[in-house]
């Protein structure tokens, strides 16, 4: 996660219930169409097939705003080292809980670094970097956004690689919600308890933010409801925009897909994934030097 949440609690408290992890969920159930429709049941295998294609000195990988290790835990257990960093030391603390709940065997491979990606700073530089499920659009601003791909990129090997993955923004709803809508009903990871989740979109502003908002009910072992609010903020990213923004960060996008099957981008395609490359450094120094003569 990123600096776009509020409520940070409420979030953390249901966030594996939320985007649950096809490895290693605790009630099966979750994983229903909400969860296919999503694309999350895809992405792991997507990384996976991309990084054992790639020569990674010592199997390094840097996961920014890595959450609770949905998409780390899989990839460390395929023998990969992972260094993950969140803004939110609880989302770490619940990483750490699924690790030895799950994967007590990989301590060894797992660091984790509790920093805001648009002021990273881990004195190392990696040859992949995953920037997953809508991580950079959970940043909403675009100056700090910007920032952050330029942090990115200052801890990037030469020729380093950023795997990035959002939503299209074609098939949002700009106009916004007029009434809540519930959107699942799922068991909750730590208390096991049912919760249906209600969920309001405001209208898309002139900056391209949205938020996000609503509530959870989960209903108690006393019969009692509890019902805990959240709200978060999201900065919607266009095609083009993305694109400027990456080269001004000092990459050269390789490819913009369709999903994880690697089909071409269409106005309906659910969302956008990012193979973008650092540009060289004598490149940079050269493009730099041009733009003084002018």
């Amino acid at each position: 996660m990123n600096s776009g949440y509020k409520n940070e609690q409420t979030t953390i408290d249901y966030y594996d219930s939320d985007y649950p992890s096809l490895y290693f969920s605790k009630y099966k159930e979750n994983l229903d169409n909400t969860f296919q429709y999503q694309g999350i049941n895809k992405d792991v295998e997507k990384y996976l097939n991309i990084l054992d294609k790639l020569n990674i000195p010592n199997k390094e990988v840097l996961e920014l705003c890595c959450g609770t290790g949905r998409i780390a835990l899989p990839l460390a257990n395929a023998g990969y080292i992972i260094t993950g960093v969140d803004i939110l030391q609880g989302m770490l603390d619940k990483f750490k809980t699924n690790l030895n709940d799950n994967y007590p065997n990989l301590n060894d491979n797992i660091s984790l670094i509790n920093q805001d990606i648009t002021s990273l700073s881990l004195n190392k530089k990696f040859q992949v970097a995953i920037l997953g499920f809508n991580a950079l659009l959970q940043i909403p601003d675009f100056n700090k956004q910007l920032k952050a791909l330029e942090c990115v990129n200052n801890h990037l090997n030469e020729d380093g690689l950023l795997l990035l993955d959002i939503v299209n923004p074609f098939i949002q709803n700009f106009k916004g919600d007029n009434t809540p809508k519930a959107i699942f009903t799922r068991r909750n990871t730590t208390t096991g308890n049912t919760y249906t989740r209600f969920s309001l979109t405001s209208p898309i502003n002139a900056e391209q933010v949205q938020v996000l908002s609503g509530w959870y009910d989960e209903i108690l072992t006393n019969g009692n409801v509890k019902r805990s609010p959240y709200s978060m903020r999201w900065r919607l990213l266009f095609r083009y925009e993305l694109e400027m923004m990456l080269d001004t960060a000092g990459f050269d996008v390789v490819s913009i897909s369709s999903g994880y099957n690697d089909s071409p981008l269409v106005p309906y395609s659910l969302n956008m994934f990012v193979k973008a490359k650092k540009r060289s450094s004598k490149y940079q120094a050269v493009e730099k030097a041009q733009s003084h003569r002018h």
